[in-house]
C-alpha cells in the first residue's frame, strides 16, 4: 500500500474534531441539557455569534436550506432558539438563542474546554497555543480557498 501522509493528516484532524464534538454532545445529554446532534450544537454556536438567518446558517453549516430549516425548527420547538423579525428588514427572521440555548452553549463550552485540556495535557501551554493558532490559520486559508471557487 502506498504511503498517504497528506490523507493521514486530514484523517487525524477529522478524528480529533469528530471525537471532541461527539464527547461534547454526549456529555450535554448526560448532564441534563438534552440530546443534541453535532449539527444542532454547531448551529447554536453559529447563532450565538449574531446575525443568524436560515440562509446564513445553511451556508455556514454547508447544508441545504431545507436541512437548515429542519435543524432550526427542531431547536425552536425544543426551546433552544427563537425566531425574531429583523429590525432593519421586517420580512427577514433572525435566529437568536433563548436562555435555555445560552445555558446549553455555556455548558458545551465548559465540556469542550475540559476535553481539550485533557487531550493537550502532554503539551506545554505554549505548544497548545501554537497548535491552535496553526489550526486557525489553516482554517482561514481553507475558508478563503472555498470562498474563492
Amino acid at each position: 500500500m502506498q504511503e498517504t501522509p497528506a490523507l493521514r493528516k486530514i484523517m487525524t484532524m477529522h478524528e480529533l474534531a469528530a471525537g471532541l464534538s461527539q464527547e461534547v454532545c454526549r456529555e450535554l445529554a448526560a448532564t441534563g441539557y438534552g440530546s443534541l446532534s453535532q449539527t444542532r450544537c454547531f448551529a447554536l454556536v453559529r447563532m450565538s455569534r449574531g446575525a443568524a438567518t436560515a440562509a446564513r446558517l445553511s451556508r455556514w453549516q454547508r447544508m441545504t436550506r431545507q436541512s437548515a430549516t429542519v435543524v432550526i425548527n427542531d431547536l425552536v420547538a425544543r426551546g433552544y432558539a427563537q425566531r425574531q423579525p429583523d429590525a432593519e428588514n421586517r420580512r427577514q427572521l433572525m435566529l437568536r438563542l433563548t436562555s435555555k440555548g445560552e445555558n446549553t452553549l455555556g455548558a458545551a463550552e465548559r465540556i469542550a474546554a475540559s476535553a481539550i485540556a485533557t487531550r493537550s495535557a502532554s503539551l506545554t501551554p505554549a505548544e497548545t497555543q501554537e497548535s491552535f493558532e496553526t489550526l486557525h490559520r489553516m482554517l482561514n486559508a481553507h475558508l478563503w480557498i472555498i470562498g474563492n471557487r
